[in-house]
């Protein structure tokens, strides 16, 4: 049985599948606290960092079952350059490695664009590099950290012949307690990562 068949039979249609995507990421300002000791003192300051629009791939490798529902693996990379911390320019490089199992519901329409939602939770190796550090400074903040992470997801999918479907959707990721030491001993502490990315997607589906 083909996987996204047009109307009606989707929501009957099983199998394996595999798909990719690319889309846009884009990341709210994020708070963290700078972290220093001076003698016996310790120095904590609350900070606000900004970022610039990135970009993102996913590949995935998934079953449909029965009724609209679908269980996948999914890979996903994501690039984003750092804008400023507390409005003071900053340089570098955000990148995002991950590793999620998904599961998502296609909702019936009897038609061939439906809608479907989903939730996935996974790993999450977040990375700062690429001289990341305050512009104009020697001071490089730099190191990585794997912390579990979650994802909300929903979408659309338009099926563009019986194995082939086309999706566009919002996911909505997170991933908490990122440390990130410095050349100065200074530290990057308590950053909470939150992403919100749109993919368009092509799914292909395997089997009779």
């Amino acid at each position: 049985v083909a996987l996204f068949a047009p109307a009606a039979a989707a929501q009957s249609a099983g199998g394996f599948y595999a798909g990719a995507a690319a889309g846009v990421d884009f990341m709210p300002d994020r708070g963290l606290s700078i972290d220093a000791t001076v003698g016996s003192q310790k120095f904590s300051l609350p900070t606000t960092s900004k970022w610039k629009t990135g970009w993102g791939v996913t590949f995935t490798a998934g079953y449909a079952w029965d009724l609209g529902l679908r269980t996948e693996i999914e890979y996903s990379f994501r690039e984003q350059k750092i804008a400023s911390f507390d409005q003071n320019p900053w340089s570098g490089t955000q990148w995002d490695n991950s590793l999620m199992a998904n599961v998502l519901y296609d909702i019936p329409t009897g038609i061939a664009l439906q809608p479907y939602v989903g939730a996935g939770i996974g790993g999450a190796h977040i990375s700062w590099g690429d001289n990341f550090r305050p512009t104009g400074t020697s001071i490089i903040y730099d190191g990585s950290g794997v912390k579990f992470a979650w994802q909300a997801i929903v979408g659309a999918e338009y099926a563009v012949t019986p194995r082939l479907t086309a999706t566009l959707d919002f996911r909505l990721k997170g991933s908490d307690g990122y440390t990130f030491p410095s050349t100065s001993g200074v530290i990057a502490d308590k950053f909470d990562y939150l992403t919100r990315r749109v993919l368009l997607c092509f799914l292909y589906a395997f089997g009779s």
